[in-house]
């Protein structure tokens, strides 16, 4: 039986070894006599081609570290963070949830946004990672696991925790299904400009009465959704029309929040 070791990466070992002052093939020598590291023969295309990968990797690094550095202490974040940095982006404890027990939680995680955000395509969940109460909203589909009845009470109550936690204006993604209850609840908390984005909720059109209560909410300055009857107000807008002005998906979201 063969006993190894760690396992290091072979690429961080040699940019840590190596000596960046060393280089034969510009008449370059290193002065330090106790240099410990390892002096390759830069006149061997090998040795030369391995310091550079070497040097590149290093210069990557330190830009990246001095770019994080500064804006630690400018204090300035990043255009995510300004969209993210709700009461709710980070995880909460007072959460509702509907009736019943259930082995997998009910909400997302911060493990999960980190993955969702990662997406290079559009999706509901892209969509539902970029908006601002992404942490106050259940997992997708998971509407399908409370009985009819009980959806809009429970969407209700959902609705008046978003509205109480969005003290900016920013961008609110809901299943349709939620709809029911959530409209009627986000009216009597909400207090700024947003635009909500309604997913998801299978062949079910957006009709024209929900678009209509939709409407009334205060604040509202669009919304887009997934399948709905042909709008007759112009807040109401196919969500295709929106991912077709900006194929970015990354980008989707702030392109929205500026035309607030």
């Amino acid at each position: 039986m063969v006993l190894r070791g760690p396992c290091r990466s072979r690429g961080a070992a040699q940019v840590k070894d190596l000596c960046f002052q060393h280089d034969p093939r510009c008449g370059q020598l290193c002065a330090d006599a106790g240099c410990q590291k390892e002096h390759l023969d830069t006149l061997q295309e090998a040795d030369a081609e391995r310091l550079d990968r070497a040097l590149q990797a290093w210069q990557t690094r330190k830009k990246k570290s001095e770019k994080d550095a500064c804006a630690k202490e400018s204090g300035v974040p990043d255009r995510c963070d300004i969209l993210m940095k709700t009461p709710c982006s980070m995880l909460r404890s007072d959460l509702p949830l509907p009736p019943g027990l259930f082995e997998v939680p009910w909400y997302y995680d911060m493990r999960w946004h980190q993955r969702a955000m990662s997406a290079q395509l559009i999706s509901s969940c892209s969509f539902l990672a970029h908006s601002s109460l992404w942490s106050c909203i259940p997992r997708l589909r998971r509407y399908r696991e409370i009985h009819p009845d009980q959806r809009p009470i429970f969407a209700a109550e959902l609705g008046r925790l978003c509205g109480r936690s969005l003290p900016h204006r920013g961008v609110l993604c809901v299943e349709k299904p939620y709809l029911q209850g959530f409209v009627e609840g986000l009216a009597e908390t909400v207090t700024v400009e947003f635009i909500l984005l309604a997913v998801n909720g299978g062949d079910a059109p957006l009709t024209l009465h929900q678009q209509e209560q939709i409407a009334l909410l205060p604040g509202l300055q669009a919304c887009f959704a997934m399948n709905l009857h042909t709008a007759l107000d112009a807040l109401c807008s196919h969500l295709l029309q929106l991912v077709l002005s900006n194929c970015k998906g990354r980008n989707l979201i702030f392109l929205m929040t500026s035309s607030i």
